[in-house]
C-alpha cells in the first residue's frame, strides 16, 4: 500500500504489475497495469558493422545484435560511442549510420540497458579493411593443353550481403593485355607471366580493387608416392609394403585415367596401388605416372630407404621457481612405448655427471647446465635428448616498444607496447601498469597523447600472479626510464631571425628563416606552448608580463608527423627602475630620494623636471635631495626622464605626499626575573625609520623590543625615539625603577618556649614592614606586620613569614616553635653497613637516656626478624635498605626518627663461551668465560682451576660450574653444559666446492678442503687427459689453479680425496671441480 514501494522477486520472469489508486474524497479509483521483466542475468552485448554506402564518403552501419539468453528482457536503451581519427560520436538507437571518412579503424563502445534494468557493455576496435566489401580470386585447372593450361579464373564474394553491380577484369598474359566482365572467365596460358587486376563495383557505391599474380602453385596439384611410415626394419633384409598415389595442393576437378608403376625403371603395374618386397639395406627407386581425364599427366619418384630405428623421447620438463636464486629442474621421460617394448638403458649426463633412471632433478644457480639423455630399447632402437638450461632464460627482462600513430595540433598519439620476456614456467602476468608523464594506464599496450618535443618519464610495472612486482624504475637501466618524442618523428631544424632592432621591453619583431610551406609555425613565450601567441612565419607583438627574454617557435606537420622547435633570446635594453611612490615627507624635512637601476650594466642619464623649490640638489642624478619648508602642506609631483646608451627612454611621474608628525605611544616594561637587573621593554609603535632606545645608563639599542641589564638597582630615565630622517615621530620618555633583590629572614631555626608563654618572632627584611604576612604550615594566617606575637596551640608548630613586592617577587622564611622538654639530645644507629644477601644481623640504637622510658617502632617491618619494639632488633635484607626507628616519649618529647643505610652484596656470575657457541667439535678447544668479570671475586671452577676463564677440550658433553666468592665472603655459583659434536666423517663434515675462480681478486681464488675433523688426508687433481696437476696432504694448502707455474685454462678437472677423521673413521670422495674466469 506504499506510494512508491520496493519488492524483491524470488525468481526471474515476466510479471504484470497492477496499481490501483483510490481518491479518499469521493472513492474514485484509477487502475494502471504494466508488464515488467525481472532478470539477474545481463543481456549479452553484440553488434555488427557493415559498409552502408561509399558515395560522397565512407558510411558504415552499426546495428545492435544484443540478446538475452533467458528470453525474459529486451533492450530499452542502446547507447553508442564511436572513436575514429580523433573524433568521438555519441548516439542512441538500435542502429546508426556514420561517415568514417578515411579512417582505417574505429573503436566502438556499446552500452545496453535491458528492460530488467541490467547494464551490459562491450568495446571493440574494428579494422574496417576486414569489413569492407571484397572477396578472393580463385584459379581452377580445367584442362592441360599443348601450349599450357586452360584455366578458370573467378571472383568469390566474401559477404553475400553486399550486392555486386559489375565486375571488370584486366588480364596481363606475358605482356598481352585483355579485359573481361563478369564473375569469372576462361583463359589458355602457360602461367609463366600471368596476372590479373580486378575492379568490383557494389550497389552501395563501394569499389573493391585488387591485383593478383597467378602461378602454377594456385591451380597445379603435386603427385607423390605414399606408404606406411611406421615400419620397423630391425633384423630384416627385406620388407613388403603397399605404395599408393598421393595428390596434394592445386585446384583441379578431374579423375585418374591410368596408372604406370616402375621399379628401378622397369614397368611393374598399371593398378592404382602396388605391393612390393623392398630391400631394407639398399635404396629402391619407385616411379609413378598418372594420367587424368582433363589430359593432365603427373609423375612422381620415391627413393625408398628403410628408416633408422630411432625414437625421439618425450621429456616432461618441470621447473620449481619458488627460490629465484636457485631453480630446481626436474626431467622425466614420458614416452609411450608400443606393447612389449621396454627401455633397457636410461642415462642422463648433467655437466659431465652421469645419472641413471627415467628421470632426474638438478639445481640451476647462475651458470648454464648442459643435459644429455640416451635411451636404448629392447627392440634395438634408441633415442637422444639434448638441452641447455640457462638461468638467464628464466629471468624477467623488461622492455617496451614505442610507435607514433598520428600527429595532430602539435600532439602525437604514441602506442606503448609491452615487449618484456620471461619464462612461462616460472611466472604469469596478472596485470600491467604504466605511468607515463605522471598519468597511470593499464594494459599490454596503451595509447598516450603527448606534446611533441617533450621528453616524458615512463615507468612500466608488471604484476605477476606469484605476488612479484617488477618495474623499469628498479632495473638499473636508465635508457628505459624516459622517452623523447623527437626520437619517433622527423625532427625539423630551423632558425629565427630577429627583426626587432633594439628591444626596449616593448615591440618584438621576429620571422622564420627559409620557412617550409608544408609546416605550420607557432610562437610562444614558453617551451611547452601552453599559450600560443600567433601562428605564422612572422611574429610582431608587444611584450607582456609573461615574457622573460626568450621566444620559442615550433614547426608542425600533422600529416607528415614532423616537428621541430627553436628559440631566440632577445637582449632586453628596457630601463627598469625601482623607487618608493608615493614618497612621504613632512614639513621642514629634507631627504634623498633614491632611484634604483635594476640593470647595473646600463649607463643611464637622469633628468628631473618640475618640482620647483622642492628639488634642492642632484637634478641630474638618481639620488636628488628633496625638501619642503615648515609651512608646506600640499602634496606635489616631479617628472623623471631617463635614457640609456642603447637609446631606450622612460618617463616616470613621482608622487610626493606631505605627512604630519605624530607622537610615539608609551612603552611598557617588566623585570626579566625576580632579583634580576635585566628589564624587558615592549613597544607597539610603527616607526618611520627605526626605533632608538636610550636606557638612561649609557646603553642604547635599535631593536623594536629590547632588553637592558642595568649595573645596579635604582631609578633610570628611558627615552624612545624615531631615527627616521623623514617624518620622524616625537620621542617618549619615562622613569623606571630597577628594584633590589627582595629578602626576609627570622635568623634562627627553632625558638623554644615555656608552657603558656606568648612567643614574639621578629623578621628582618628590605621590604615594607607592613607587607609581612605570618601563617602556619597549613596556610592559616596568624598575623600581619612585624614582629609577630603568638601563643602556640601545640607543643611544636612551624610559623612562616612572607613578603611580596609590586613586581610579584616574594621571599619567605620559617621557624619552629617548640615547647621546652627533657628529651634525648643525641640518637644514632650502630650496625654493619654492608652484608651478604639474606644475612641476619643486629642493629643498636645509641642514646644518652634509659631506653626503657621510650617507645620504639622499626621500619621496614618485613625486614624485622625480632625485637621490632626494642632499641636492639634483629633484622635481615636481600636488597639495599634504609632502616629507620621512630622514638617516642609520650607527653614530653616530640617524635624522633633516626635512619641507617645497609647495602647488600650479591655477586652475579654466569658462564659463556668465547665464540658464543654452546658446543665444541671433538678434538678442538673451547674457552669458557665468566660474565661479568667482577674484580672483587675469586673464581673457582669445577675442574679445580681458578680465574675468570679456562680452556677445555672435552671428549664427551660435560657440565662445568664456577663459584664466585667476593671480599665480604658472599658467594654465587653458575653451571654450563658444553656439548661435544662428534664427527660423522662424510660429505656433511668434509666439504669441497665444485668451482672456483683463480682470477686474483682475492675472492674464491684457492680451492681448499674444508672440515673441522680431518686428522689425515690425501688430495689430488687431474685434468681431462689424466695428468696430475696438483697434490697435497695438508688441509691448509689449496690449489691456486696453476700447473708448473702456468695458469690452467677454464675447464672441468677431476679430484680424488681420501680422509682419516678424528676418531679413526675413513672417508673417500671423487668428483669434478671447474675453473671459472
Amino acid at each position: 500500500t506504499e506510494a512508491n514501494p520496493s519488492f524483491d522477486y524470488e525468481i526471474p520472469g515476466v510479471y504484470t504489475v497492477r496499481l490501483e489508486a483510490t481518491r479518499l474524497s469521493d472513492s474514485c479509483m484509477a487502475i494502471e497495469e504494466k508488464v515488467i521483466a525481472v532478470s539477474d542475468i545481463p543481456m549479452i552485448p553484440d553488434f555488427d558493422v557493415a559498409f552502408e554506402s561509399c558515395e560522397n564518403g565512407r558510411f558504415i552501419r552499426l546495428q545492435d545484435l544484443s540478446y538475452d539468453t533467458t528470453g525474459i528482457s529486451h533492450a530499452v536503451d542502446v547507447k553508442w560511442e564511436v572513436n575514429y581519427n580523433g573524433i568521438t560520436e555519441i548516439f542512441n538507437g538500435d542502429n546508426y549510420i556514420l561517415n568514417v571518412q578515411n579512417a582505417d579503424e574505429i573503436t566502438v563502445a556499446l552500452t545496453i540497458v535491458s528492460s530488467a534494468g541490467c547494464i551490459s557493455n562491450i568495446s571493440e576496435t574494428i579494422d574496417l579493411t576486414e569489413v569492407f566489401p571484397g572477396g578472393d580470386i580463385i584459379t581452377s585447372l580445367l584442362q592441360c593443353v599443348d601450349d599450357g593450361y586452360l584455366l578458370d579464373i573467378a571472383f568469390v564474394n566474401s559477404d553475400s550481403s553486399y550486392i555486386i553491380e559489375s565486375i571488370q577484369w584486366t588480364i596481363n598474359d606475358g605482356g598481352t593485355i585483355s579485359t573481361q566482365n563478369g564473375s569469372s572467365f576462361e583463359i589458355t596460358s602457360d602461367a609463366a607471366d600471368l596476372s590479373v587486376m580486378l575492379v568490383v563495383n557494389y550497389t552501395n557505391g563501394c569499389v573493391f580493387e585488387t591485383e593478383h599474380e597467378i602461378t602454377e602453385d594456385d591451380f597445379l596439384p603435386v603427385l607423390s608416392i605414399g606408404y606406411d611410415q611406421n615400419i620397423d626394419c630391425t633384423g630384416l633384409d627385406s620388407i613388403q609394403l603397399e605404395f599408393y598415389p598421393v595428390l596434394t595442393g592445386g585446384n583441379m576437378d578431374a579423375s585418374p585415367l591410368s596408372y604406370m608403376w616402375t621399379l628401378d625403371g622397369e614397368l611393374i603395374s598399371t593398378l592404382d596401388t602396388v605391393v612390393l618386397l623392398v630391400s631394407t639395406t639398399n635404396t629402391t627407386l619407385i616411379g609413378l605416372t598418372v594420367e587424368y581425364t582433363n589430359n593432365c599427366v603427373f609423375t612422381a619418384t620415391e627413393e625408398f630407404t628403410c628408416p633408422e630405428c630411432e625414437r625421439d623421447p618425450e621429456i616432461l620438463v618441470e621447473i620449481d621457481c619458488a627460490d629465484t636464486e636457485k631453480l630446481i629442474v626436474s626431467l622425466t621421460d614420458t614416452t609411450v612405448l608400443e606393447q612389449g617394448i621396454t627401455a633397457t638403458l636410461q642415462q642422463w649426463t648433467v655437466d659431465g655427471t652421469i645419472f641413471n633412471g627415467p628421470g632426474m632433478t638438478f639445481e640451476m644457480v647462475s651458470t648454464p647446465v648442459e643435459v644429455e639423455y640416451l635411451v636404448e630399447y629392447s627392440d634395438g632402437c634408441s633415442g637422444t635428448y639434448t638441452q641447455t638450461f640457462d638461468p638467464d632464460d628464466f629471468m624477467v627482462e623488461l622492455s617496451y616498444d614505442v610507435e607514433v600513430l598520428e600527429c595532430l595540433f602539435g600532439y602525437g598519439t604514441f602506442l606503448f607496447t609491452n615487449t618484456s620476456t620471461f619464462a612461462d614456467e616460472c611466472v604469469n602476468i596478472e596485470s600491467i601498469e604504466w605511468i607515463i608523464d605522471g598519468q597511470a594506464y593499464t594494459g599490454d599496450s596503451v595509447e598516450v597523447e603527448i606534446i611533441l618535443g617533450l621528453t616524458v618519464d615512463v615507468e612500466l610495472i608488471i604484476h605477476f600472479t606469484n605476488g612479484t612486482t617488477i618495474s623499469t624504475s628498479d632495473d638499473n637501466d636508465p635508457t628505459n626510464d624516459s622517452v623523447n618524442t623527437l626520437d619517433y618523428i622527423e625532427n625539423v631544424q630551423f632558425d629565427i631571425m630577429d627583426n626587432t632592432g633594439v628591444f626596449c621591453g616593448d615591440s618584438i619583431n621576429l620571422s622564420i628563416v627559409d620557412p617550409d610551406p608544408n609546416l605550420i609555425y607557432n610562437w610562444a613565450f614558453d617551451s611547452e606552448f601552453t599559450n600560443i601567441l600567433f601562428s605564422g612565419t612572422e611574429l610582431i607583438i608587444e611584450a607582456n608580463e609573461i615574457f622573460n627574454g626568450l621566444v620559442f617557435a615550433q614547426a608542425i606537420s600533422d600529416s607528415l608527423c614532423m616537428y621541430g622547435q627553436s628559440l631566440i633570446e632577445l637582449d632586453d635594453e628596457e630601463i627598469i627602475l625601482v623607487f618608493d611612490t608615493p614618497f612621504e615627507i613632512c614639513p621642514g624635512d629634507t631627504a634623498n630620494f633614491e632611484i634604483i637601476n635594476i640593470n647595473p650594466f646600463q649607463d643611464i642619464t637622469y633628468t628631473w623636471k618640475e618640482g620647483g623649490d622642492q628639488l634642492i640638489d642632484g637634478v641630474d642624478t638618481n639620488n636628488p635631495l628633496i625638501g619642503i619648508p615648515e609651512d608646506h602642506t600640499e602634496d606635489f609631483f616631479m617628472i623623471l626622464c631617463t635614457e640609456n646608451t642603447a637609446g631606450c627612454t622612460r618617463v616616470d611621474s613621482v608622487f610626493f605626499e606631505v605627512g604630519e608628525t605624530e607622537d610615539l605611544e608609551p612603552f611598557s616594561f617588566d623585570i626579566d626575573s625576580c632579583g634580576s637587573l635585566t628589564v624587558n621593554f615592549t613597544s607597539n609603535n610603527t616607526f618611520s625609520g627605526t626605533s632608538f632606545w636610550d636606557f638612561g645608563d649609557g646603553n642604547t639599542s635599535n631593536e623594536a623590543n629590547p632588553s637592558n641589564t642595568y649595573p645596579s638597582p635604582g631609578t633610570y630615565l628611558v627615552v624612545l625615539s624615531d631615527s627616521s630622517d623623514v617624518c620622524a615621530k616625537n620621542s617618549y620618555m619615562d622613569s623606571i625603577v630597577v628594584p633590589e633583590m627582595l629578602y626576609i629572614s627570622i635568623g634562627q631555626d627553632t625558638i623554644e618556649y615555656g608552657a603558656g608563654e606568648t612567643v614574639i618572632v621578629n623578621a628582618e627584611t628590605n621590604g615594607p614592614q607592613d607587607s609581612i604576612i605570618w601563617c602556619l604550615e597549613d596556610g592559616t594566617i596568624i598575623g600581619m606586620g612585624n614582629p609577630l606575637e603568638y601563643q602556640p596551640a601545640n607543643d611544636i608548630e612551624e610559623v612562616c613569614a612572607k613578603i611580596t613586592d609590586e613586581y610579584g617577587c616574594s621571599d619567605s622564611t620559617c621557624v619552629i616553635l617548640k615547647l621546652r622538654e627533657d628529651c634525648p639530645e643525641e640518637l644514632s644507629i650502630d650496625g654493619p653497613s654492608e652484608i651478604c644477601i639474606g644475612d641476619t644481623f643486629e642493629l643498636m640504637l645509641m642514646m644518652d637516656q634509659d631506653p626503657a622510658e621510650f617507645i620504639f617502632l622499626w621500619d621496614p617491618s618485613e625486614c624485622i626478624v625480632s625485637g621490632g619494639d626494642t632499641h636492639n632488633p634483629t633484622v635481615t635484607a636481600t636488597t639495599d635498605k634504609t632502616f629507620s626507628v621512630l622514638v617516642q616519649k609520650p607527653g614530653l618529647c616530640s617524635d624522633t626518627i633516626v635512619s641507617f643505610n645497609v647495602s647488600v652484596s650479591n655477586p652475579q656470575v654466569s658462564i659463556t663461551t668465547e665464540n658464543g657457541e654452546p658446543n665444541v667439535c671433538l678434538g678442538q678447544e673451547q674457552t669458557l668465560l665468566v660474565v661479568p668479570d667482577d674484580p672483587d671475586c675469586v673464581y673457582t671452577w669445577s675442574t679445580g682451576e681458578t680465574g675468570p676463564e679456562i680452556v677445555v677440550s672435552p671428549e664427551v658433553t660435560t657440565e662445568y660450574s664456577v663459584t664466585c666468592i667476593n671480599n665480604l665472603g658472599c658467594e654465587s655459583t653458575s653451571s654450563f653444559i658444553l656439548e661435544v659434536i662428534l664427527p660423522e666423517c662424510n660429505e656433511n663434515d668434509v666439504y669441497l666446492p665444485n668451482a672456483f675462480s683463480p682470477n686474483g681478486d682475492n675472492v674464491n681464488d684457492v680451492l681448499l678442503v674444508r672440515s673441522k675433523f680431518i686428522d689425515e688426508m690425501e688430495f689430488y687433481i687431474v685434468d681431462r687427459w689424466g695428468n696430475e696437476v696438483f697434490r697435497t696432504t695438508d688441509q691448509n694448502v689449496g690449489w691456486d689453479g696453476t700447473y708448473k707455474g702456468e695458469e690452467c685454462s677454464p675447464d672441468a678437472y677431476a679430484y680424488y680425496l681420501m680422509v682419516v677423521c678424528i676418531g679413526g673413521d675413513d672417508y673417500f670422495t671423487q668428483g669434478n671441480v671447474s675453473i671459472i674466469k
